[in-house]
């Protein structure tokens, strides 16, 4: 964990800051009730890249592809394109039942957490953030 005696690396802000919000999307799951195999949770993983001036480049996540079908609510008979154009909505409508409804454990927490790096990034580096900003053209990117 970042010690507040210490001003840490970029690189290590980054790196736990990856391990928390995947920690957080864990506990989400969980709290929803998203579990079959727990092969989803056992998929997460992160890659922190560093530019060669040790600056903050990019953030990537990488979990198993069907996680994103349960945070939209889709799948296993209802397709994406029920979400698309609300056919899920229709058939309520008409008195037939949805097996399926979103499961929120990805959205909401990873927008928390991304702000939260950027209020520590700028606590800890609020200099050579609006350096980086002002002289370089593409900004840290975050990868899912």
């Amino acid at each position: 964990m970042i010690s507040p005696l210490v001003t840490p690396s970029q690189y290590q802000i980054a790196h736990d800051w990856a391990e928390i919000t995947i920690m957080r999307w864990i506990e989400r799951q969980n709290k929803l009730k998203v579990y079959d195999t727990g092969d989803l949770q056992g998929s997460f993983e992160f890659d922190v890249v560093m530019n060669p001036g040790n600056m903050l480049k990019e953030i990537s996540f990488g979990f198993l592809f069907y996680g994103r079908f349960i945070d939209m609510g889709v799948g296993k008979g209802l397709g994406i394109e029920s979400v698309k154009d609300n056919r899920s909505k229709w058939a309520a409508a008409l008195g037939q039942q949805s097996r399926r409804k979103p499961k929120k454990w990805y959205s909401p927490v990873f927008m928390h957490e991304y702000n939260r790096l950027l209020e520590l990034l700028i606590e800890h580096y609020q200099i050579d953030i609006l350096r980086t900003a002002t002289t370089e053209s593409k900004p840290m990117r975050l990868v899912i």
